[in-house]
């Protein structure tokens, strides 16, 4: 299971697709789906947050933390074996060590015990906002790479980030979070897309969170042909819905209007760069 058979090739670029963005538009249904294709591999963790750590200055600590988390029953199973399997307490041991994270060949070696045949890559929200110098990153490190972004309506979007997010920052109230420089980049459209556009142009593959729900398959079928596997007949989560947070918790009126507010610019972005069938679709 563990042989290092893609980083046997030399000079295999680190992943083969990302998912960048955007939160709360379908990327875990994305994930989920790509998971059973057989030429797919994904590792462990659904989101790896390398680049955003490092450009972005997001959570270091508790990505390591939840890593850790992940891991802890793959390790007790290897630890448990007789002999020990020492290949996997290196591998997965290696996700959380703090002395060799979030590095370029830590990036690399997660995605090394692939097959050589595989398509391997992560999905991580987060990287729509890691900026220039992120985006640079990326492209040294990877330079072929296929990129998703899912597109959602600005106001449904922040609307189910905050709900979300109020769950996980019970310490902050809801004018904290709408304020705060990370909820308000992941819904820049505005400023993420061109910078994309400039970067990987034609490597991004721009989809409309609705479609998920009118068309599954064909827009798993876009997804295959964009990074470059068969067509697959087995997904076994098109009709789910996955980590949904709309309308669970009643949002502040001055926060909706402020989020109504900033969506109109993002609104008249995405009419101007992706035309008006792409925004009845968001």
């Amino acid at each position: 299971m563990f042989e290092a058979r893609r980083a046997e090739i030399p000079d295999r670029e680190a992943v083969d697709f990302l998912g960048i963005g955007t939160q709360k538009a379908g990327t875990s249904w994305v994930v989920g789906n790509l998971k059973a294709h057989p030429s797919v591999w994904t590792p462990i963790v659904k989101e790896i947050h390398y680049f955003d750590v490092l450009h972005a200055n997001t959570g270091r600590r508790e990505r390591l933390r939840v890593f850790d988390k992940r891991c802890r029953a793959a390790l007790e199973s290897a630890r448990a074996r007789v002999p020990p399997d020492r290949d996997v307490i290196d591998y997965y041991t290696t996700f959380s060590d703090p002395g060799v994270a979030f590095t370029d060949d830590w990036y690399r070696r997660i995605f090394g015990v692939a097959g050589a045949s595989q398509k391997v890559g992560e999905y991580t929200p987060m990287y729509c906002a890691i900026g220039r110098a992120g985006i640079e990153h990326l492209r040294r490190l990877t330079p072929s790479v296929r990129l998703i972004y899912l597109i959602r309506e600005p106001v449904a979007r922040a609307v189910s980030s905050l709900s979300m997010m109020s769950g996980f920052w019970r310490t902050r109230s809801q004018r904290e979070i709408v304020d705060s420089p990370e909820f308000q980049v992941r819904g820049d459209y505005a400023g993420n897309v061109p910078l994309w556009d400039e970067y990987f142009g034609d490597q991004v593959l721009y989809l409309p969170f609705k479609q998920i729900a009118q068309d599954p398959l064909g827009t798993m079928r876009r997804i295959e042909s964009h990074i470059g596997i068969e067509p697959f007949g087995g997904y076994p989560a098109l009709g789910r819905k996955n980590n949904s947070f709309s309308g669970k918790l009643p949002i502040e009126a001055d926060c909706i209007a402020t989020i109504r507010q900033q969506a109109e610019p993002q609104r008249a972005f995405l009419a101007d760069r992706f035309g008006g069938a792409f925004l009845q679709m968001i």
